[in-house]
């Protein structure tokens, strides 16, 4: 639980960054992802929404829960940063395989 209660702390601190971005840059998918070098970001092309799921606070905060569950489960890191990130991985190609991906960003 502690390790899932602190590493939030780094989601709220991405939520406060996406939306800086958002108002500085005038675009509401703006956040901190490969999706800023997109010009006109569109919510229904596949492409777009891969490239805004790639995001820099997202992998900080699974890295993090990553190295947190190793420690506390005694396993090696390499193998639960493969497990976390597998799955993060995989929710997001779900999320935009069916028509979620906005959920993805």
């Amino acid at each position: 639980m502690e390790v899932a209660g602190l590493s939030s702390i780094i989601s709220a601190l991405g939520m406060v960054i996406t939306t800086l971005l958002a108002v500085i840059l005038g675009r509401l998918y703006a956040g901190p992802s490969l999706a800023l070098l997109v010009g006109d970001f569109d919510p229904t092309n596949r492409g777009h929404l891969l490239l805004g799921a790639v995001n820099g606070i997202n992998l900080w905060h699974a890295g993090v829960l990553a190295i947190g569950l190793a420690k506390l489960s005694g396993t090696p890191a390499v193998k639960t940063a493969t497990v976390v990130f597998g799955f993060w991985v995989l929710i997001e190609l779900l999320l935009i395989g069916i028509g979620l991906g906005q959920w993805a960003l």
